[in-house]
């Protein structure tokens, strides 16, 4: 938290107000990060990957650790975020040979892209659960063969659940196919092959 104050006459102030929101916790090997903070509980998998069925086992154990400790008393928000890096091979013409809603520059303007942004919030009509599909291409290093495009699929629902409810855990995994759905739809099959 920061706080600013100014009188008359003076230069502004600064003063800055350290508080404990919650905890960042990480395995030993660094691949398992966990935030557990008075409005949540966030927990990370980072790369090399295992299976869903290993995340979403471990999650439960820190879920119930979470619940014991912190007592909330509902749920109200339920979300998977996976965050992937497609590593594109330079050279390349245009962006529809990789992605089935690439960014389209204006005919009349220069057509080389050093970066952009794509954030499309889909609602899907079944239930009401949003997906947040987000498209960046990061900054190209210098003497590299390769482009990186993240593409960043947000799945979520709000309500209210019993913290111990099954229906999270059900919604988490409906949840990953949706992301599954998001995923393939958003990759040409070009790439698709080069990823396998």
């Amino acid at each position: 938290m920061a706080t600013f104050g100014m009188k008359e006459g003076e230069p502004a102030g600064q003063k800055v107000v350290q508080t404990d929101k919650g905890y960042r916790l990480e395995a030993a090997d660094a691949r398992l990060v966990v935030q557990m903070t008075d409005e949540g509980c966030t927990i990370s998998r980072l790369k090399p990957y295992e299976t869903w069925e290993n995340l979403i086992e471990e999650a439960r154990l820190i879920w119930e650790l979470y619940v014991s400790i912190a007592q909330p008393e509902a749920v109200v928000r339920v979300a998977t975020r996976f965050i992937n890096r497609v590593e594109l091979p330079l050279p390349f013409a245009d962006f529809d040979e990789y992605l089935t809603a690439p960014p389209v520059v204006p005919m009349k303007l220069p057509q080389f892209v050093s970066e952009f942004l794509s954030r499309i919030v889909i609602n899907d009509t079944k239930d009401p659960t949003t997906i947040i599909l987000t498209q960046a291409l990061e900054p190209a290093i210098q003497a590299s063969n390769t482009v990186s495009v993240l593409l960043d699929i947000d799945v979520f629902k709000v309500d209210t659940y019993a913290p111990r409810s099954q229906d999270i855990w059900n919604l988490l995994h409906r949840f990953r196919d949706l992301k599954n759905e998001a995923f393939f739809a958003s990759l040409t099959p070009k790439t698709l092959e080069m990823l396998a």
